[in-house]
């Protein structure tokens, strides 16, 4: 359940490019995805703004580059358009990633008391860095590949690295919270 109510706000927010990927998976028919995946990102933002529903900051952009990429891919024809916008997301999100302090109010205090700063800003760093990779490497599958290997890419990759790096981070913080605490006990003694 805790898991649920994490991950819906992520879903909401690419509710537009699910339905594309989705799409682009079963069809392969790049303005019929893109056609649906804009008109889901229009109704959901109608739908929130009549129940008055607050709008984050990344679903408007999210809704604009999901609209104009949208636009161009259904004018041309070339889903290349629209598949840019993991990529772009990718770099805005890394981007704030870079900030030395974004990491700090998602760590419970325990570990912000307990870990220095310096392993901290690394761990925040990583993630900036691991978004890179995730935009450039989606912008080589996007040209290079299929639409249907491109959906399976944006599908997996992410977020395994995603898991795979926050798996590392936790097995990390582990060790230093471990050692920090015996090195406080032994200078108690």
């Amino acid at each position: 359940m805790i898991f649920l109510n994490a991950i819906k706000p992520v879903l909401r927010d690419f509710l537009s490019t699910i339905v594309f990927v989705a799409l682009i998976w079963i069809t392969d028919d790049a303005v019929l995805a893109t056609a649906l995946g804009v008109g889901t990102g229009v109704m959901q933002t109608v739908w929130m703004l009549a129940r008055k529903a607050p709008i984050g900051p990344l679903q408007w952009i999210s809704l604009g580059l999901v609209t104009v990429l949208g636009s161009i891919t259904i004018f041309t024809g070339n889903a290349l358009f629209f598949k840019l916008k993991s990529s772009i997301a990718a770099l805005a999100i890394g981007t704030v990633m870079l900030r030395r302090s974004w990491l700090m109010p998602y760590l419970p205090p325990f570990i912000t008391e307990t870990l220095d700063e310096r392993t901290i800003i690394r761990a925040a760093r990583a993630w900036a860095a691991l978004m890179g990779v995730i935009a450039l490497s989606n912008l080589a599958v996007a040209y290079f590949c299929s639409n249907r290997v491109w959906a399976a890419f944006i599908f997996t990759v992410p977020a395994l690295s995603y898991f795979a790096l926050l798996g590392a981070q936790y097995a990390i913080f582990g060790k230093r919270i471990r050692d920090n605490i015996r090195a406080r006990n032994g200078a108690d003694a």
